[in-house]
């Protein structure tokens, strides 16, 4: 699975959730010196997989609830990959076929990241009553729970503004707020998890 290649093996060693049982691989997370094969997962993966439903959801409906949903998912996947390893192409990406277009700096990236967040948590603020029926078929996360997915945007939000806290305090600070006032997950029933077989859950 390239989800748990990309979220577990690579970054479970680094927040220290799990560490290798072999003393004798000479590269891994766990000493900061992973090979490059596992280091180039998380990014080039990632990108080449996302990319592709999300440039067909943009590009094949008018649905701005739909549009909507795929600009939240970019967000929440990419603002990870930026994370990781600092200027990514990201603002030239959608508009090309290419994957190899010009690098943005991180504070451009996430300048966008919350542009788009923004907009998105503006239209799932005014379809929070469309029935779930409407999306069900479509979401194995809220199953077409709108208001939960709008407290998952605010929450995402939360989550980058912290991450600007020691770079830029009073936009980390307002964005926090934003985040807040809009509402953030406060209950273990509205967490983002994939529900994959029973007793088997995957958090997202």
């Amino acid at each position: 699975h390239m989800y748990q290649f990309n979220e577990s093996l690579s970054g479970g060693p680094f927040g220290g959730y799990i560490g290798a049982t072999v003393d004798t691989w000479q590269t891994k997370f766990e000493t900061y010196n992973p090979s490059a094969d596992w280091r180039k997962w998380p990014f080039a993966n990632v990108i080449t997989e996302t990319y592709t439903p999300y440039k067909g959801i943009v590009g094949g409906t008018d649905d701005e609830v739909a549009i909507a949903f795929a600009r939240l998912l970019r967000v929440a996947i990419m603002h990870r990959v930026t994370d990781s390893y600092g200027p990514i192409p990201y603002s030239q990406l959608e508009s090309n076929e290419s994957v190899y277009v010009a690098y943005d700096s991180q504070e451009a990236v996430y300048t966008k990241m919350f542009e788009e967040l923004d907009e998105a948590i503006e239209i799932l603020g005014r379809n929070t009553t469309l029935p779930a029926e409407a999306w069900n078929r479509y979401d194995a996360v809220y199953y077409g729970n709108i208001a939960q997915w709008l407290k998952y945007a605010n929450s995402l939000k939360l989550r980058m503004a912290m991450r600007l806290s020691y770079v830029k305090p009073e936009l980390a600070k307002a964005k926090a707020a934003e985040a807040i006032a809009g509402g953030v997950i406060t209950a273990n029933a509205d967490n983002a998890a994939m529900h994959a077989a029973e007793n088997r859950t995957t958090l997202i």
